[in-house]
């Protein structure tokens, strides 16, 4: 009777590893592969320069995740899975850090305002804060999701992001003619949706505890992060210094319209694998 039991425990564990495969497979394909098809909409709708505006704030946020969120979404993973640690937990303590960073960010951009330091339309700083703080809240979301086999949850939200993306980047573009505006607002309105999906079908409220105050846990989770961070910030200096270079090799071998072109077209693969992980 014992080792029938062992054998339909094992036959469990199997269809639910294959299961989970499967839907890690939607989850990260599906996205990428519509967001694909949807290049030349892009190419077609938003100029060299419009682009680079984007290009400037995704770039931006992906430089900043990693120093202000400490990478806490790999810790969620990891002490999450661990079944010594309380998910509650571990899922409040990295909504702290990224509150924490987010408030950072929030008086950093108020003080460039105030001394002139930037100077883009505030209408841009307002939408940087926002995908910012969707995509730091998505990160953590995602990662926790996947330590307590939330799996089906990840994937309904990745799948959801998407569509609604593309349809919104549809209307925007094709039909209200918003440019630059209509992409980054589509972009917003599908990972506010991604989060939102996560939040509540995985009912993510009910692991929030306020009044926490593990300090031993805390510790070992900034610890963990540090050294993740360090790590991931030095890569994303080699990969933008790359294509830095790339840029300039484009702009000395190429005609200035195809060249710009390609140029246009490497900056949106680029978002799109961004704003389709986790």
């Amino acid at each position: 009777m014992g080792v029938n039991l062992s054998k339909v425990g094992q036959e469990k564990k199997s269809v639910s590893l294959i299961k989970n495969i499967f839907l890690f497979f939607i989850a990260n394909f599906m996205p990428k592969a519509i967001a694909f098809f949807m290049v030349p909409l892009y190419t077609y709708c938003l100029s060299t320069e419009e682009y680079g505006t984007v290009d400037i704030l995704i770039t931006t946020i992906q430089l900043l995740l990693p120093i202000l969120t400490i990478q806490a979404q790999d810790a969620m993973l990891r002490f999450s899975l661990e079944k010594k640690n309380n998910p509650s937990d571990v899922l409040t303590i990295g909504l702290r850090i990224v509150l924490i960073g987010s408030l950072l960010l929030f008086v950093a951009c108020n003080l460039g305002i105030v001394t002139g330091f930037i100077k883009i339309d505030l209408i841009y700083i307002i939408i940087f804060f926002i995908m910012y703080l969707l995509h730091a809240f998505k990160n953590i979301a995602s990662y926790f999701c996947r330590g307590i086999d939330k799996i089906g949850i990840l994937t309904t939200s990745n799948v959801i992001l998407t569509l609604s993306t593309v349809l919104c980047n549809l209307v925007f573009l094709l039909v209200f003619k918003w440019g630059v505006l209509g992409y980054i607002l589509s972009v917003c309105i599908g990972n506010l949706l991604g989060v939102l999906i996560l939040f509540f079908g995985a009912k993510l409220y009910k692991y929030i505890k306020p009044t926490l105050s593990d300090k031993t846990l805390t510790k070992k989770i900034i610890v963990f992060c540090a050294g993740k961070a360090a790590i991931n910030i030095i890569q994303l200096l080699k990969e933008k210094i790359n294509q830095l270079k790339l840029d300039t090799i484009y702009k000395s071998n190429m005609g200035s319209n195809s060249g710009g072109k390609s140029r246009v077209i490497n900056r949106i693969t680029r978002a799109i694998e961004i704003f389709n992980e986790g």
